[in-house]
């Protein structure tokens, strides 16, 4: 009986060693990937930052054509008038 005993608790202890070891393979796996998404999070942070730089570029620029096309209709304006 004893016996019995031992061989299913040395089962039960295989069992417990075999999930430990799979745990750690997935712990290891996951640790990876997270590392890896830490990583391309930083890349779409810096994207993020250039592209809201260049939409700033964008703005500005886009208010510099409508000053000058502001600025030339009115010269338009003066011409036409004092013609």
């Amino acid at each position: 009986m004893i016996n019995g005993v031992s061989l299913e608790v040395d089962t039960i202890l295989g069992q417990a060693q075999s999930t430990m070891a799979q745990l750690q393979g997935q712990r290891a796996t996951l640790s990876g990937a997270a590392s890896k998404i830490g990583i391309v999070g930083g890349a779409f942070s810096t994207i993020r930052t250039v592209i809201s730089a260049i939409q700033r570029k964008k703005n500005k620029d886009s208010m510099i054509v409508m000053l000058v096309c502001v600025l030339c209709t009115f010269l338009m304006f003066v011409y036409w008038i004092f013609k």
